[in-house]
């Protein structure tokens, strides 16, 4: 029988090698801050998923507990809290009145860690990836053309029957946060299905004084950049079409009028959504994920 890690040895062990040990609540999170953490900071830092100790579940719940027992850690040595860290999604905690308030635990500002990276910077970074474009192409004026009126009307709404789904005891909700990225072609069905609810649902976010403007606190990371990435591929398409008619500042071939060679021409023609997602996963805004690199910069 194959036994899980002991905590208290790893945390022991990150004392001894003053190496800080980061406790995150997946596999898919443990990959994110670890590269985060690589990208932006000098020290050493080992980000692991809570479930691979004895004892602990993966999620939220696993890294709050491990956290809970190591309170009389950091009570007995100062600078053991410069040692481990617990991370955890903000989710919805805010709304129900749950929100932890321990040593060594950092809580995200938004629903979800992805949402993180749902940016302009990541943006531009995504355009030179899908097409031969150089950094002086893709300037103000093409990002203010892909990012214009990015649509959260929709996701707001779905964002906001989810949230009520999960206070209300015994609320009948149309969607829930368990389902994971919400496709165009769901979203529309269930939009269609919530629409009779919008000013329900207005008056449920007034009683927690939210509005479209807080779409990042509700809104599922995954859902959220699922749509960013879906939005941006359809604008990114038009690209080469707007550079060859001087809608945008033109490329150097389309300048000369070699629009077969134009620099927004996309590389594939199709790119699922999905896809694009993971892609804007690599990259790390560091303006963004300021309060992520401020926490981990207090350790070591």
């Amino acid at each position: 029988m194959i036994l899980k890690y002991d905590l208290n040895d790893a945390v022991a062990e990150a004392i001894m090698t003053q190496e800080p040990l980061v406790l995150v609540e997946a596999v898919f999170d443990e990959q994110l801050y670890q590269k985060i953490a690589d990208t932006t900071l000098e020290t050493q830092i080992n980000v692991c998923q809570v479930s691979d100790f004895e004892n602990y579940e993966a999620g939220c719940r696993g890294v709050i507990k491990a956290i809970e027992l190591l309170q009389s850690k950091f009570a007995e040595r100062e600078d053991n809290i410069k040692l481990v860290l617990g991370i955890i999604d903000r989710d919805i905690r805010q709304f129900r009145g749950e929100l932890p308030n321990l040593t060594g635990l950092f809580i995200l500002k938004y629903y979800s860690i992805e949402t993180y990276f749902a940016t302009r910077q990541n943006l531009k970074k995504l355009i030179h990836h899908l097409t031969n474009t150089k950094s002086q192409d893709v300037d103000e004026n093409v990002l203010h053309f892909v990012e214009q009126e990015f649509p959260l009307e929709n996701l707001y709404y779905l964002s906001l029957e989810a949230l009520k789904n999960a206070c209300i005891e015994n609320y009948n909700g149309i969607v829930s946060y368990d389902e994971k990225e919400l496709p165009k072609e769901r979203q529309q069905y269930l939009i269609s299905k919530i629409e009779a609810k919008k000013t329900e649902l207005e008056c449920f976010a007034l009683s927690f004084g939210i509005n479209k403007n807080d779409i990042k606190l509700i809104a599922k990371g995954k859902w959220y950049l699922y749509n960013f990435a879906d939005f941006s591929w359809l604008q990114i398409k038009q690209l080469s079409d707007k550079c060859k008619n001087a809608e945008i500042n033109q490329c150097r071939s389309c300048q000369v009028q070699n629009y077969k060679y134009c620099r927004f021409k996309l590389k594939e023609k199709s790119y699922p959504s999905k896809n694009l997602s993971q892609s804007l996963l690599n990259y790390i805004d560091e303006q963004e994920c300021v309060d992520i690199i401020e926490a981990l910069k207090k350790l070591g």
